[in-house]
C-alpha cells in the first residue's frame, strides 16, 4: 500500500510540474516599473518584405501604458525608426492605451500598410516607454506597474500569418541494395530521427513539462520493481 500510494504521489508531482511549465509559457514579455525596455520578435526566417502587419496584445496592472515598434525602414533608407499609432513633436511614433483610473489595461496595438516598408533583418522591438505606477490613496505613488506583451502576430496583404519558414529536406530512395547503400540510407534516416527530435525540443515549456511529467513517473514505476524484488 505504501508503493503505492508512494507511486500516486509522484505521477501527481510530474503533472502538477507540467501544468506549471504550460501555465508559465502563456505571456511572451513583462516588464516592471520604467525606464525603457524591448522584446525582440524574431524575423530572421521570414521573409520580411512580405510583413504588412503587426498586431501585439498588450495588458497592463495600471491603467496606463505607452510604447513603440521599431524596425529598419525601407522608406528611411534602411535606418531603425519608431512606428506607432501617434507621433510628438520630435518625431517619435508611438502607442499609448489608458483606462479609468485603479483598472487594469488590456489592449491592441496594430501597425498596418507597412509591406515593403520592412527591411531584412533579424527582429522587429516592441518597447515599453512608460507604465504608470499603481498610486495610494493618498493620491502618492505605490508599486511599479507592470506591463505584459501577450500575444504577437505579422501577416501579410491577405491577412495570412507569417510564421518561421519549414527546414526543406529530401529524401532519395537508393538505386541498388547493396551494403554500402543500405548504411547510407540508415545514416539519413538517422538523421531525420535527430531533426524531428531537435524541432520538437522548441515547442517551449509545454515539451518540458511533459518530459518531466514523463521522468516521474517512470522513476515511479523503477522504484515500485526494486520494492517488489
Amino acid at each position: 500500500m505504501k508503493i503505492k500510494s508512494m507511486i500516486a504521489a509522484l505521477a501527481a508531482s510530474a503533472i502538477a510540474v507540467s501544468t506549471m511549465a504550460v501555465s508559465a509559457s502563456a505571456a511572451l514579455f513583462s516588464k516592471t516599473g520604467n525606464g525603457q525596455e524591448k522584446y525582440n520578435v524574431d524575423i530572421k526566417d521570414i521573409d520580411a518584405s512580405k510583413i504588412d502587419k503587426i498586431v501585439a496584445e498588450v495588458t497592463c496592472d495600471t491603467e496606463y501604458l505607452k510604447g513603440t515598434f521599431g524596425f529598419n525602414d525601407t522608406s528611411n533608407s534602411d535606418q531603425w525608426a519608431s512606428h506607432g499609432a501617434t507621433e510628438d513633436s520630435d518625431g517619435n511614433h508611438f502607442f499609448e492605451s489608458k483606462v479609468n483610473a485603479g483598472e487594469a489595461l488590456t489592449a491592441t496595438w496594430e501597425l498596418s500598410g507597412i509591406e515593403g516598408k520592412v527591411a531584412a533583418q533579424d527582429v522587429i522591438e516592441i518597447q515599453f516607454w512608460w507604465i504608470n505606477p499603481h498610486y495610494n490613496a493618498d493620491g502618492s505613488e505605490g508599486d511599479k506597474g507592470t506591463a505584459t506583451i501577450e500575444s504577437v502576430k505579422l501577416l501579410d496583404k491577405d491577412g495570412n500569418e507569417l510564421t518561421a519558414k519549414a527546414a526543406e529536406t529530401t529524401t532519395e530512395a537508393p538505386a541498388t541494395t547493396t551494403a554500402a547503400d543500405t548504411t547510407k540510407a540508415g545514416t539519413t534516416t538517422t538523421a531525420a530521427k535527430s531533426a524531428t527530435k531537435t524541432d520538437s525540443t522548441k515547442t517551449g515549456d509545454a515539451g518540458v513539462g511533459i518530459v518531466v511529467a514523463a521522468m516521474g513517473l517512470a522513476a515511479a514505476a523503477a522504484f515500485a520493481s526494486r520494492k517488489k524484488h
